[in-house]
């Protein structure tokens, strides 16, 4: 198995993990042998001279489990943090749209909304159009991407 397979893998054991029913079994308890499963499961899968991880799992507003693995450079040897900041870029688009359809399924929303019916401060183009959902998920918004600003 690749490593970055297994790597992949330990993070869906995780999130599997983290979702499990069993936690609102008997919170106390549960909660922390879920941190000791995960805590366990995670270091063996990112090293603490390799490549890293972190992760967070809060249970009912409160934190259970708050910890990073590996490192954050390589390069430099720095060891992650919890607290760091990741740059995901793209990566959750997927499940950003995934959840969106779920909404409209339930009948919560529409890809056919316009952004100012659930955002009604969002600014609107000179002729009052607002861009709907849709546009957001088909990258057709014409929203200026925010990451393309120097500094």
């Amino acid at each position: 198995m690749t490593h970055q397979l297994t790597r992949s893998i330990g993070a869906v054991v995780a999130l599997v993990l983290a979702t499990s029913p069993l936690v609102a079994q008997a919170p106390e308890e549960t909660s922390f042998r879920l941190a000791e499963t995960i805590d366990r499961e995670l270091s063996e899968i990112y090293p603490a001279d390799e490549p890293g991880a972190a992760i967070l799992l809060i249970d009912d507003g409160e934190v259970v489990f708050r910890r990073a693995y590996g490192l954050a450079d390589v390069e430099l040897g720095v060891a992650l943090e919890p607290d760091m900041v990741f740059r995901l870029g793209s990566v959750t688009k997927q499940f950003t749209a995934a959840a969106i359809l779920l909404l409209e399924e339930d009948g919560k929303l529409s890809v056919s909304d316009p952004l100012t019916r659930h955002l009604p401060d969002y600014p609107v183009d000179g002729e009052g159009e607002s861009p709907t959902i849709e546009h957001l998920l088909a990258h057709t918004s014409g929203i200026f991407s925010y990451t393309s600003i120097p500094g």
